[in-house]
């Protein structure tokens, strides 16, 4: 019997590390940028809208107080 007529063996599942909150909504994003992510009586946002705002929402976060500082709350109405 050869390497090629030995019987293939699938390796072992690897485990993977809990995914992130951001890493996940990437994902979601690269899937599916123009599903509605966030709809309300006003106005619907995708998921590429959505995304498109956190980043100049956390930009201008970080202009106010700094990178590294303390947790911010958001309320939006």
């Amino acid at each position: 019997m050869t390497m090629n007529d030995a019987p293939k063996k699938t390796p072992p599942a690897v485990r993977q590390p809990p995914a992130t909150i951001p890493g996940r909504f990437a994902q979601v994003v690269s899937r599916f940028p123009d599903r509605v992510a966030v709809s309300t009586p006003n106005t619907q946002w995708t998921y590429s809208e959505l995304d498109d705002y956190s980043g100049v929402l956390a930009c201008e976060i970080i202009d106010r107080v700094g990178a590294g500082s303390e947790p911010v709350a958001l309320l939006m109405e």
